[in-house]
């Protein structure tokens, strides 16, 4: 086992630009990395930023274009508390990790581990929005679903044709 793990270091210390991560997804842990934040040297002299789910954190929020102040905000964070994030001082709690994927539509498995993608596929984001419909969360939507899905199909092209009119209404007027 120790070999094997030696054998996967070096693997990972030699081969990727992130060690931390690859080595917290084989293990398949979520927790905060166990090598040092920062530049590290790999053994051919080249130097690699090591990031943490802190470093993460803070590249959604600045892909998003937010402050800390107003992604705390969108997350029901305090300022501090996602500064702490950021840099380290404080692991984000599972609640945190769910609102910032939710939210920013971000792989929670890239923001945990740093696995690609950095975003959620089209089928998970669905796969979420059906978990939280099932969960009647939005008991509108579920109503509307389930009205739609007991239609005949020729109710439903109707339907369809309805939304289609209307988007493009919408767009010939410019909005």
């Amino acid at each position: 086992r120790i070999v094997h793990n030696l054998f996967i270091h070096a693997f990972v210390v030699l081969h990727c630009d992130f060690p931390c991560d690859i080595l917290n997804a084989q293990r398949k842990t979520a927790g905060p990395c166990m090598e040092p934040r920062g530049r590290n040297a790999r053994p051919d002299g080249q130097e690699v930023f090591v990031m943490n789910i802190g470093d993460r954190i803070k590249k959604v929020r600045e892909a998003e274009g937010k402050n800390q102040r107003e992604f705390a905000s969108s997350i029901k964070v305090g300022q501090s508390t996602l500064a702490m994030f950021e840099n380290g001082q404080r692991e984000p709690k599972s609640i945190h990790i769910e609102q910032i994927c939710l939210k920013y539509d971000v792989s929670e498995s890239w923001l945990r581990t740093g696995a690609p993608p950095m975003y959620r596929e089209p089928e998970e984001r669905l796969e979420t929005y059906l978990g939280q419909i099932s969960k009647g969360e939005d008991e509108f939507i579920r109503d509307l679903i389930e009205v739609y899905m007991e239609l005949d199909q020729a109710s439903k092209d109707a339907l369809k044709e309805i939304a289609r009119r209307m988007a493009d209404k919408q767009n010939g007027r410019g909005q």
